[in-house]
């Protein structure tokens, strides 16, 4: 499950909508459509671990691995192989990702250090 804070949605909403007022409507599209699935929480009961943001990058990753199953009409898939590079793609989408966003530590504002409580 994907969380926002309300803050960032709302920026993003904007985003999107600057976007297609400049013509960009692919942009805009793809921006609305992922935040569909997004869950809108208030700063105060926002919760979000890496753990969990580990998990919602693989099973997006595995949505378009079921694309392009579909695509091509496969008639048997090795899920065994194919979970091998989901889980490697996950990792350099989450570092790609945070690089451009300019994220230069891996906790977030919700995990904690090991034996930290």
């Amino acid at each position: 499950m994907i969380k926002l804070s309300e803050v960032i949605y709302n920026k993003i909403v904007v985003q999107a909508q600057e976007a297609e007022l400049l013509g960009f409507t692919d942009l805009s599209s793809n921006i609305n459509n992922a935040l569909k699935e997004a869950n809108i929480f208030d700063n105060e009961s926002y919760h979000y671990s890496r753990k969990e943001l580990n998990e919602d990058i693989r099973c997006n990753i595995w949505k378009s691995a079921m694309a392009v199953i579909g695509y091509h009409n496969l008639n048997s898939v090795d899920v065994g192989r194919l979970s091998e590079v989901i889980d490697e793609m996950a990792y350099k989408v989450s570092n790609a990702i945070e690089e451009k966003l300019n994220v230069t530590n891996e906790l977030g504002p919700n995990d904690k250090l090991p034996g930290v409580k």
